[in-house]
């Protein structure tokens, strides 16, 4: 049997309910996030496989700890796909050509 809650007791009560919802809110979110992220890392890995598989002198590249230096080591690379994505038509021949009578 619980316990009436005086006037007083109420408002208390109700400001803890409404703190312990932000909180599991807020745990929630951090969850989501964090399988977010796994998701990218993990993506991001499958796509860093198929690339060196295919462009094996990827593999002569060394990835340095600063952004300055990833840039400098990896700009050809970085110029071969910033053109290659940037020409449409070309990527629109590649997916007809690679993805013929294959579902995307």
């Amino acid at each position: 049997m619980k316990k009436m809650l005086s006037i007083e007791e109420r408002p208390e009560q109700n400001i803890q309910r409404a703190r312990q919802e932000e909180r599991q809110r807020q745990a929630q979110e951090a969850r989501n996030k964090k399988r977010e992220a796994a998701i990218i890392r993990d993506r991001q890995l499958i796509i860093g496989q198929l690339a060196t598989q295919h462009f094996p002198e990827l593999l002569q590249l060394h990835p340095y700890r600063t952004h300055a230096e990833i840039q400098q080591e990896f700009a050809s690379f970085i110029k071969f796909l910033k053109e290659l994505s940037a020409d449409k038509k070309y990527i629109s021949q590649l997916k007809e050509k690679c993805f013929c009578g294959v579902e995307e």
